[in-house]
C-alpha cells in the first residue's frame, strides 16, 4: 500500500494563525494551486482531496488511532485551556479510509454498504448507484429527498417556521477503484 502523511506547524495568537516560515499571521501564500496553509485555514471537503483534519496526539494510543479535532474550534483555540475545549472526533477506521481494502469491501457491499456509510458520514438515506459511461442515475436520491419532504421531520420542521432543505450528493469512488 502507498500511503503517506504530512505535518504543518501552526502558531494562533490573538492576532491569528502564522506558519513555519512565516511570522505574520496575515502572510497569504500566492501559489495558484492549493497550499498546505490554505488548506488549512478553510473548511475546505475531504471527499477525493487533501485531508486537512488535525490529529489529538494521546499517550499509550497507537498514532495511527488517534482522534482528530473539530477543525473549526481547533483553528479558533489561541490557548491550551481553548484547545481542551474542542471537540474530539473518536477514531473511526472507515472513515476516510477507503484505501484501506478491508474498509473498501465494507463500504460497496450493496446490501451492509449503505448501512455503513449511514453510521460513518451521518447521511439519511444511502443508495449505491451504478454508473455507466461515467454517468450515475442519482433517481432514487431524488425520490428519497421528494418523500422526506413528507415525513415527521420536515412537517416538524415547517411548524416551527422553518425551512426543510433536503441534499443530494453524489460520491465517486473511480479513483479508489481504479487503485484496488
Amino acid at each position: 500500500e502507498c500511503r503517506f502523511c504530512c505535518t504543518l506547524s501552526v502558531c494562533t495568537t490573538p492576532e491569528g494563525s502564522y506558519f513555519i516560515g512565516s511570522e505574520n499571521p496575515n502572510d497569504t501564500n500566492s501559489e495558484s494551486i492549493l497550499h498546505a496553509t490554505q488548506g488549512y485555514k478553510s473548511g475546505k471537503k475531504l471527499w477525493n482531496d487533501q485531508d486537512y483534519r488535525c490529529l489529538e496526539p494521546m499517550k499509550k494510543v497507537n498514532p495511527e488511532k488517534w482522534p482528530h479535532y473539530e477543525m473549526g474550534g481547533y483553528r479558533a483555540a489561541k490557548t491550551e485551556g481553548e484547545l481542551e475545549k474542542v471537540k474530539e472526533i473518536k477514531f473511526d477506521k472507515n472513515f476516510f479510509n477507503l484505501e484501506d481494502p478491508e474498509v473498501w469491501k465494507k463500504f460497496v457491499d450493496k446490501k451492509k454498504g449503505p448501512k455503513l456509510w449511514k453510521k460513518t458520514y451521518g447521511f439519511d438515506f444511502v443508495s449505491i448507484v451504478s454508473q455507466k459511461d461515467g454517468n450515475s442515475n442519482n433517481t432514487v436520491c431524488y425520490v428519497d429527498c421528494y418523500k422526506a419532504e413528507q415525513r415527521s421531520f420536515a412537517r416538524k420542521c415547517k411548524k416551527r417556521g422553518g425551512l426543510f432543505k433536503c441534499c443530494v450528493i453524489s460520491l465517486r469512488m473511480d479513483k479508489f477503484e481504479e487503485v484496488r
